[in-house]
């Protein structure tokens, strides 16, 4: 049976760096599957979500509200890019940011 350890970053940066064969050991090892965690049919791994786009029940309650925002105008441009609802992807960002969720 393993052991885990908890460690602090600074522990974790004062180690010394794997091994070619502890990388190999690592590259190699066999998942252990436990009723805690039961090996996953291809069939069910397509089917995982992240959690916030599995539970992204946006209140209905919720308004928009007009308001003025300073953005950088690589974002910005970065943004328009990507979509003309530019807008609507902002919000997006700023819902996960906030409430983990999309």
């Amino acid at each position: 049976m393993s052991t885990i350890k908890t460690m602090t970053l600074d522990e974790l940066q004062k180690m010394p760096p794997l091994t070619e064969q502890e990388k190999a050991i690592i590259k190699n090892a066999e998942p252990v599957y436990s009723t805690d965690c039961p090996k996953q049919s291809a069939e069910e791994l397509r089917g995982f979500q992240p959690w916030y786009k599995a539970y992204s029940k946006k209140d209905e309650t919720v308004t928009q509200k007009d308001i003025h925002l300073k953005l950088d105008s690589d974002i910005l441009d970065a943004l328009k890019m990507e979509s003309s609802c530019y807008q609507t992807r902002i919000n997006e960002i700023l819902r996960k940011a906030v409430f983990g969720n999309a």
